[in-house]
């Protein structure tokens, strides 16, 4: 690689990371200020739902037990990756609203990070840049990244995945460890996690390796034994508890998804997510990143003439968003 390139993309790698730095101190302002009411088109999740993913680490920290009634039902927050991070943020700042929400801005900035260091190794380094200030300025991201989400908790493991997949996805420990950062995602992030793995697995069916169907069974071998395993590591006794839980807040809640209810309920539902939702209403930015993936999709690179020629962190971007879509909607 010539000097000039290698200096630019220290350039704009730094950049990327004086951004991120920026948007930190940024989205720290205000942040004990009540959700905006904007958004209560989408429900009360954002005053309802953050306190109850930090409740056991905050009962750790105030009462030396995180679980004082002994309430095993919600056993699958206290095991999550926004649930640690909590227990080590209390532990060093104490308990409040600011550092309760403290833990979501960890974890989405922390996930940035990743996202743009997957990029280094198959774009130019102005990408990372490019990617951080859309993720900074995003208002979803910035009205959701700063409270204690679980999302926020899978946003960090995702971009630990690109990273992984998009640097090693050519070597087999590399799709080992991308199929157990699914089987991670799911159990300590939050269950739609699960849609990573068809998003991995498309992403190795459509590329260029040789070895691509071994490396989807290797994937998907990882994904099992490591869910298997994570399971009882995390819940032990309480498994039936954390399942029971699962299944309330899934099919038990709402019943058999409307999409899958006949083919006319598909298609309906799949051109309707977002406005029905008032999704794209109140949250423009997502429609307009959305519609200009798309378009820059059509426009493929120069000497890129189908989506198996594309990176493998393209690949990967372009099926785990196409599914999980798909997923929630």
């Amino acid at each position: 690689m010539p000097r000039f390139i290698r200096t630019n993309n220290t350039i704009f790698f730094v950049l990327a990371m004086l951004i991120l730095v920026a948007g930190a101190i940024f989205w720290q302002q205000g942040l004990t200020i009540d959700p905006p009411m904007y958004f209560s088109g989408l429900g009360q999740s954002l005053s309802t739902d953050p306190a109850q993913y930090t409740y056991h680490a905050r009962n750790a920290q105030l009462f030396g037990d995180p679980t004082p009634f002994d309430y095993a039902r919600w056993t699958v927050y206290e095991h999550s990756l926004t649930s640690y991070i909590a227990h080590a943020w209390f532990s060093l700042f104490g308990v409040d609203t600011r550092q309760s929400n403290m833990v979501g801005l960890i974890l989405a900035l922390a996930g940035a990070f990743f996202f743009a260091l997957g990029l280094l190794r198959q774009h130019r380094a102005w990408t990372s840049a490019a990617v951080v200030f859309v993720f900074i300025i995003s208002v979803t991201l910035y009205t959701y990244g700063r409270l204690s989400y679980l999302e926020n908790g899978l946003l960090l493991i995702t971009g630990m995945l690109f990273w992984v997949y998009s640097w090693w996805g050519e070597r087999l420990w590399g799709i080992i460890l991308s199929g157990l950062l699914v089987a991670v995602a799911m159990l300590m992030g939050k269950l739609f996690g699960a849609l990573l793995l068809p998003g991995l697995l498309a992403a190795i069916l459509l590329g260029q390796s040789p070895n691509r169907i071994r490396h989807m069974l290797v994937a998907g071998g990882a994904f099992v034994i490591a869910l298997l395993l994570l399971a009882f590591a995390l819940y032990g006794t309480n498994l039936t508890a954390a399942f029971g839980y699962v299944g309330e807040q899934s099919y038990g809640l709402r019943g058999f998804p409307d999409g899958l209810s006949s083919p006319w309920g598909f298609v309906q539902h799949l051109i309707s997510y977002g406005f029905l939702n008032r999704l794209f209403y109140l949250n423009p930015d997502v429609f307009a990143m959305l519609f200009a993936s798309l378009v820059l999709l059509t426009l493929l690179p120069r000497g890129v003439r189908s989506v198996t020629e594309l990176t493998r962190s393209n690949r990967l971007a372009l099926f785990a968003s196409a599914f999980i879509f798909l997923g929630l909607m």
